[in-house]
């Protein structure tokens, strides 16, 4: 039951179950400690401490416990630990679990020949343990004798040794076919690395050594590849990265960035290029006080150790990113174009922990609220609360929840959520989880009472909203607490851990490889599962197409940088009021910007004035983001059909009519 409620705990608080856990310690229950112990090496937090007292306690089999427990997870500190424990006058039952520990640990034959040694002593019992072990260790026909005597004794021991005589037998049948399977995987990798005309494979842009290593990453990389898409074998570097993301910071310098083929030099052929978004402007991230602004496009970095640039372009999106990473208080060089300027700019930035906001809230007319909620992870659903306290002090009336582009993340976090917007009298089944074993088929429910006031509300979900943005939107609108709007989501229905392969570890005790894997699937309360079907929306609503025409002269316009040049002759201290207002809503007049009219008369362009009116008022959006150190929300409701969609139906729901509001009078009959 511990054990269950243990589980229960991490998958309920993650990492944050490690504070309570450490409290709980002090507890006198040793089960209970134990218990503990185990949830902590899961979190990488262990308390060796606690464990080696249990070795030197009177109690035997919570010291053969702790002696297990230190085997499974060890690392070089739980070696020392036992290592110190079999210097001291241990009853037998102990010193044949440390040693049996330490076997599991090192592998090594010193610890197995001191199982054997034990086999000697003038006690039964110990004799017994010790042949147990060495069975346990693959020992078994030198120990088959005693286990032969033992195991019609109406004890714990001997069923033990029948399980193993049993075993070894069922063994023995299928001994051939493993060693042949294994030995299939040798012989491929000794033909390979004997008669392979290449020495190397390209590897994110590098070459890589087609060694022994190689090889056996390749087949663990394939065994994951055939099970889904979402399993994976990867490197320790990944994995970390992934753990940062979860806890919602990393190590870098603070920007939104994405890859863009662009025209780079006027000559027709495309490049990938990494462009910045945008900044993280709160707190002033380092990019953005060293320069870094909306819209650059990162070229080069320069390599410390070669004392030379290296080019970014053609780079795939991580890999670029991870040649702006590194750790904290360290910097990165790097050279980027700016539109309007002919020569690359030369930046330095230092590198810091960034910590991202990924609820970010808005208040749009008529008191519709508007949350963009960018992931779940480990804070996902304080950032939440915060952003609903802060619309619900501005007077909320209505809310638009954005999970589009949504990819997930934590279940937990999901759950909590949910919480915000379902509750009542009595706690209502939010989703569960099947899995093939206990520890991963669970029930999650919202919880009893009133969080947040029940009022009318929107969620956006396109094609990229997946996993956890699935759950949620599914959830709200199966209790009907929602009006679900925009694109049918991905279609995720699964959850996945990473288990750390402790045969890759280094001489640290550190994994190097990890294995993701799918471990559960999820189902909505109503039994709905969205795997490869995904949330339909109640009202589906495309995002506006443009032509093919449309998309040319933009490009165009943008690559030639007449806009910027427009605006360079505009950017006043003078006309920032304007150009504020103009961003937030422009009343679709291109006549509010000043020197338009000449300015679309210079163009050689067949666009017609409100669609280059657009392109203007993004650049002026991303350029005031900069000026002000504040980035603009998503909620760009002039131009967003989804976000109008559901501006109308909430405020259907409120009794007003769109129409009276003049933002909004435009597209209050749009969807008729």
């Amino acid at each position: 039951m511990v054990k269950i409620l243990m589980s229960h705990m991490a998958e309920e608080l993650g990492a944050e179950a490690v504070g309570p856990a450490r409290e709980a310690l002090s507890g006198p229950e040793i089960h209970v400690k134990l218990a503990l112990c185990k949830l902590l090496y899961r979190f990488d937090a262990p308390e060796r401490g606690v464990l080696s007292a249990l070795l030197d306690g009177t109690d035997l089999p919570a010291a053969e416990a702790a002696a297990r427990l230190m085997g499974n997870f060890g690392r070089e500190e739980e070696e020392k630990i036992l290592k110190d424990a079999l210097r001291k006058p241990l009853p037998s039952r102990t010193r044949v679990a440390c040693a049996s520990a330490l076997f599991d640990i090192t592998g090594s034959e010193e610890w197995k020949g001191a199982l054997q040694n034990m086999l000697a002593s003038g006690d039964a019992l110990t004799v017994k343990r010790a042949a147990l072990e060495l069975a346990r260790a693959g020992d078994t026909p030198l120990v088959k004798g005693l286990l032969e005597k033992g195991r019609e004794e109406p004890s714990l021991q001997g069923r033990i040794a029948a399980a193993i005589l049993d075993a070894d037998e069922v063994q023995a049948v299928q001994s051939e076919m493993t060693v042949r399977k294994k030995d299939l995987v040798e012989e491929i990798v000794m033909l390979v690395s004997g008669s392979y005309a290449g020495e190397t494979v390209e590897e994110s842009g590098k070459p890589r050594k087609i060694d022994r290593e190689f090889l056996i990453d390749a087949a663990a990389s394939g065994i994951a590849s055939s099970l889904d898409r979402f399993s994976g074998f990867v490197t320790r570097k990944v994995y970390e990265e992934d753990r940062n993301r979860a806890a919602g910071s990393y190590a870098g310098i603070g920007a939104y960035v994405r890859l863009v083929d662009v025209d780079l030099n006027g000559t027709g052929e495309k490049v990938k290029v990494l462009k910045v978004d945008r900044p993280i402007y709160t707190p002033p991230a380092p990019a953005f006080k060293a320069g870094l602004r909306s819209g650059d496009m990162v070229l080069d970095v320069f390599d410390q150790q070669k004392g030379g640039w290296e080019s970014l372009l053609n780079l795939e999106l991580q890999d670029a990113i991870d040649k702006l990473k590194g750790p904290i208080d360290t910097t990165v060089r790097i050279r980027v174009k700016r539109r309007g300027r002919a020569e690359p700019l030369d930046i330095t930035i230092k590198r810091a922990m960034i910590t991202i906001n990924v609820a970010e809230p808005d208040m749009l007319e008529a008191g519709i609220g508007y949350i963009y909620l960018k992931r779940f992870d480990n804070k996902a659903s304080q950032d939440l609360e915060n952003a609903l306290t802060f619309l619900e002090n501005k007077g909320m009336k209505a809310l638009i929840l954005d999970l589009r582009g949504n990819p997930g993340g934590a279940l937990t976090e999901v759950v909590e959520c949910c919480k915000k917007f379902l509750n009542g009298s009595t706690a209502q089944l939010i989703t569960y989880t099947v899995g093939r074993t206990r520890e991963w088929t669970n029930e999650y429910y919202t919880s009893r009472g009133k969080t947040h006031p029940q009022f009318p509300l929107a969620v956006l979900i396109d094609n990229d909203s997946a996993s956890g943005s699935e759950m949620l939107s599914g959830a709200l609108q199966a209790y009907k607490r929602a009006v679900v709007i925009g694109e049918t989501s991905y279609g995720k229905g699964s959850g996945q851990t990473v288990f750390p392969l402790m045969s890759s570890r280094d001489s640290g005790g550190n994994p190097q490889r990890y294995f993701r894997m799918t471990i559960f699937k999820y189902y909505l309360h109503n039994k709905t599962s969205i795997h490869q079907r995904g949330v339909r929306p109640d009202l589906p609503q495309e995002y506006e197409k443009i032509t093919a025409f449309q998309y040319f002269w933009q490009e165009k316009l943008l690559r030639d940088d007449s806009i910027t040049a427009y605006l360079d002759g505009l950017w006043t201290k003078e006309n920032i009021p304007l150009f504020e207002k103009l961003a937030k809503y422009d009343g679709y007049d291109h006549g509010l910007y000043p020197g338009f009219e000449k300015y679309y008369s210079s163009l050689d362009a067949k666009l017609d004035r409100n669609y280059v009116r657009r392109l203007v008022r993004t650049q002026v959006k991303e350029r005031l983001q900069d000026e002000k150190g504040r980035a603009y929300e998503r909620d760009d409701f002039q131009e967003d059909m989804q976000i109008q969609r559901a501006i109308v139906e909430l405020m259907a729901k409120l009794g007003i009519d769109p129409a009276t509001v003049p933002q909004y009078s435009r597209f209050a009959g749009r969807f008729k």
